[in-house]
């Protein structure tokens, strides 16, 4: 799609379009500077008594794997013993200026349907764990608070230049496909705010292989695997189907060359890939375009974060291949360490040291 090849041009790479918008990018990296520097150095944010906030969040614009790793940690945690709630911004859905609970312990609630794609897809992926939406993080906190007592941890979901809340632990995920952009930010580049802004981060999440911006920081490898594969009427297909298959991609997500590249891996052949930009809304129109690619193709294979949408649409006659991909963090030493002394309410006041091995 004409977007996605705008942003591998001119903000994956420096051309002479972002070296036009580079003085810009000098006004927002000031405007985000000040912004950090008042709110962590001069304005005091507010806590919910006992409550761990802990923050995951990125440093570019568009995915990094942060709603993974969310998953993970709401999952993580509460096989620990930890009752756990989730606050999402819910971009781009019906909530997001008006804070609501779309999940409980008893499961979806119908608000869900409304809440956007990454929103609907951690309800359906975490149930009995609350999960909120709306783009005041500590009005949300707030109402978890309110509404379900027992509540230890609240997990956010890119809230790493959200200060409408005091932070326990904060985790800033680097993705090894999206990388920094060409290093430039908004709007020259895809960063939300300078390199520097990293060190306000307790730990660095490398996932893939992504090269890591700043040392001297507790650093979490992690990366995915392709666990399942399931049709359109909720049938696990074997992955090794996949192999020999001609397959048209279809995604809306921040990295799409990560979605292929989890194709490849198990033995599809990606004949097209129809890219558009994140958090896209499909239409009937796109499935209309679905259907005329289809032609060169067997199968269209599709994100759960994609099928949140996509199956709410006509799509009679497509074989759709939805991918189930797990996530997976290599040092769970280093990660209990980093819970542990955020859940005793430690780590803001005093940095502790976790080696990197």
């Amino acid at each position: 799609m004409v977007s996605q090849r705008f942003i591998a041009k001119n903000l994956q790479k420096r051309s002479w379009l972002s070296w036009c918008l580079y003085p810009l990018s000098l006004l927002w990296t000031l405007i985000h500077v000040v912004r950090r520097w008042l709110h962590l150095k001069i304005l005091s944010l507010p806590r919910v008594k006992g409550i761990t906030v802990i923050s995951v969040g990125n440093l570019i614009s568009g995915g990094s794997g942060r709603t993974p790793l969310v998953i993970f940690l709401a999952r993580y945690l509460s096989e620990k013993g930890q009752k756990v709630a989730v606050c999402i911004r819910g971009y781009k859905g019906l909530y997001e200026e008006n804070t609501t609970i779309i999940s409980d312990i008893t499961g979806l609630l119908p608000e869900a349907e409304n809440a956007g794609d990454e929103a609907q897809l951690l309800t359906e992926k975490l149930p009995g764990i609350p999960v909120v939406v709306g783009k005041n993080r500590f009005v949300s906190v707030q109402m978890i608070r309110k509404r379900f007592p027992d509540i230890s941890v609240v997990i956010l979901d890119d809230a790493f230049q959200n200060f409408t809340i005091q932070h326990d632990l904060d985790f800033l995920i680097f993705d090894s496909w999206g990388g920094i952009g060409n290093g430039f930010t908004i709007p020259a580049g895809l960063l939300r705010e300078p390199l520097s802004a990293a060190k306000f981060a307790d730990c660095l999440v490398a996932n893939g292989e992504a090269p890591i911006p700043l040392t001297g920081k507790p650093i979490l490898r992690t990366g995915y695997q392709l666990e399942s594969i399931y049709n359109a009427f909720n049938e696990i297909i074997p992955i090794d189907s996949l192999e020999g298959k001609q397959v048209l991609a279809v995604s809306g997500i921040g990295q799409p060359r990560s979605f292929e590249k989890t194709i490849r891996e198990a033995g599809g052949i990606v004949q097209n890939h129809l890219a558009f930009t994140d958090h896209h809304a499909y239409s009937q129109k796109n499935i209309s375009e679905i259907r005329r690619k289809l032609a060169a193709s067997s199968v269209v294979c599709v994100t759960e974060k994609d099928w949140v949408k996509l199956r709410k649409l006509d799509l009679k006659g497509i074989p759709f291949y939805v991918l189930h991909v797990g996530f997976q963090i290599t040092d769970k030493i280093k990660l209990d360490k980093l819970l542990n002394v955020s859940l005793c309410g430690k780590l803001k006041d005093a940095r502790i040291d976790v080696k990197n091995e």
